[in-house]
């Protein structure tokens, strides 16, 4: 199957859902696993995050899908999370049952092989990003794999990651180091929402490692009653002025990149 070119770029700036509450998220972050074959120096798993088998269940899948249905979802669905998605048991079952919205998956490309492509890109995914860490030598590699799988590069990214990162951050005080921005304002909450594998709303998307705050879980309430709920409305607040609270009082993410226009529509 090839799949229709994926203009990724509108989707994450553009798509801008209101409703009377507030605008609705356009980004929605998904953890498929908590496994992951790498220990990268820039990841918490590289300090002391636990690998562990745990992957989303058939009933956080479902429902991440009928919440979507329910406010007629327009933005972006990434799966990525804290694990390496290829390693996750219902990844393919994942993006079958949301097949209907755009989605994007985030790999180190390990475990990518012709068989897995076709099946990816026949089970409905739009988009991998495949962050390359090894070396210039696999930009070639690459290229020629999804070239023999009939995929356009306008349907996937090669991220030269061996070199050094320009947006690299300490995952909202993960890891230790970086100057936390304390007094600037951060807009992940005005714009995305983090689904973990269990179904937990986690603080955001840079805070998946830390799991001390979470807004609710999507199979206790609506993803959309979360999302205008009492937790996230109240740091959103926060968040719009800076960053003198826990979890975000360490955290050292520019988190003014997107969501400008979100912070303008919310009536706060």
């Amino acid at each position: 199957m090839t799949p229709a070119v994926y203009d990724r770029d509108y989707i994450r700036s553009t798509v801008l859902q209101r409703y009377p509450e507030g605008p609705l998220f356009s980004w929605v972050d998904i953890n498929p696993t908590e496994l992951c074959n790498r220990t990268c120096s820039f990841c918490p798993r590289g300090v002391d995050y636990p690998n562990t088998n745990l992957h989303i269940t058939d009933d956080v899948i479902e429902k991440i899908g009928v919440d979507l249905e329910e406010v007629d979802f327009q933005g972006m669905i990434n799966i990525c999370g804290n694990g390496e998605p290829l390693l996750s048991k219902n990844l393919i079952p994942l993006i079958s049952r949301l097949s209907k919205f755009s989605i994007e998956m985030v790999t180190n490309g390990d475990e990518l092989v012709e068989s897995r492509i076709v099946e990816l890109y026949d089970a409905g995914i739009d988009y991998i990003n495949v962050s390359l860490y090894d070396g210039e030598h696999q930009l070639e590699d690459y290229h020629n794999l999804f070239e023999r799988c009939g995929i356009s590069e306008s349907n996937y990214t090669l991220r030269e990651y061996w070199k050094p990162l320009p947006f690299l951050n300490n995952r909202a005080g993960s890891l230790d180091f970086g100057n936390p921005r304390i007094n600037e304002s951060c807009y992940y909450l005005h714009y995305s929402i983090q689904i973990d594998w269990n179904g937990d709303v986690l603080f955001c998307v840079q805070s998946v490692y830390n799991k001390s705050i979470r807004h609710g879980s999507i199979l206790q309430s609506s993803m959309k009653d979360i999302w205008y709920g009492e937790s996230m409305s109240k740091y959103r607040k926060l968040l719009k002025e800076n960053r003198h609270h826990s979890p975000c009082n360490g955290c050292d993410v520019i988190g003014t990149r997107f969501g400008g226009d979100f912070v303008d529509e919310w009536r706060v």
